[in-house]
């Protein structure tokens, strides 16, 4: 038996043998693209996997609860798939998934060149700080902050992924509830085209929260996508419930004559 995990594939008796090791919280999806199909039944069905509610509705439906798994579980490849959880074991993003970054920025608004200050050769770490006596800090400068974000994107992806599921949720509920209100036809698609443009995303962050890397250049250019996009989410919000009267989360503010 190799802990928690055994060398078979299969699960342990008893969940004793995981303490001091790592959980992390993954949806049944996440589930399927890291193990595949027939490991993930396979752990749903022992029925030793501590289910958590869903983060948005509060809902323990299996498909959409999340179940803390262990870490230190092996990533297995599923060789009998067109090789999208196959390739949930490589070092890093594939080229497409590159790719997607870069065409998803124009549509967000973001600069596709490479010199803008989302890359700007800015290291992840934002370099090293000398040591010595303390002194007044200068405000970050705009490359500087960038890089401080891509470090917090790197060190928590997962931070980023829950921000982004939601983000989707939200995203789909304005659209379906938009669906046949007047005058909202173009508010619905906007809001849909929104969704989509998260879940693209979403599948990016989620590769990274599985292990995968990002090149350098990527990650401050994957950390500004996904700001702009919640800033969008944020402001469709707004419109929903001004234009329309759809409330997503947006507390009503109070007029004078109701605070009397």
């Amino acid at each position: 038996m190799g802990g928690w995990w055994d060398g078979g594939g299969g699960l342990c008796s008893s969940l004793k043998d995981t303490a001091g090791c790592k959980f992390v919280d993954m949806t049944e999806w996440m589930m399927r693209q890291r193990f595949g199909d027939e490991k993930t039944d396979h752990f749903l069905a022992s029925g030793m996997l501590k289910q958590k509610p869903c983060r948005v509705t509060g809902s323990l439906d299996p498909k959409f609860c999340e179940y803390e798994v262990p870490d230190a579980i092996k990533v297995v490849t599923d060789t009998s798939t067109d090789g999208i959880r196959g390739s949930s074991v490589v070092d890093g993003l594939s080229k497409a998934d590159e790719k997607n970054i870069e065409s998803l920025r124009p549509e967000m608004g973001l600069s596709s060149s490479s010199n803008d200050a989302s890359s700007g050769g800015v290291q992840p770490d934002g370099g090293s700080k000398a040591k010595g006596p303390k002194v007044k800090e200068e405000p970050l400068s705009e490359t500087e902050q960038t890089a401080k974000k891509a470090k917090h994107f790197q060190e928590h992806p997962q931070e980023y992924l829950n921000k982004l599921q939601v983000a989707s949720t939200e995203a789909k509920s304005m659209f379906a509830q938009a669906q046949g209100k007047r005058f909202a036809e173009s508010f619905a698609q906007e809001a849909r085209d929104h969704s989509k443009r998260l879940d693209r995303s979403t599948a990016l962050v989620s590769k990274v929260v599985l292990g995968q890397s990002m090149v350098p250049a990527q990650v401050p250019k994957m950390v500004l996508l996904v700001e702009k996009q919640l800033e969008e989410t944020e402001s469709l919000k707004r419109t929903a419930l001004g234009s329309f009267g759809i409330n997503i989360g947006m507390k009503k503010r109070r007029t004078k004559a109701a605070a009397k």
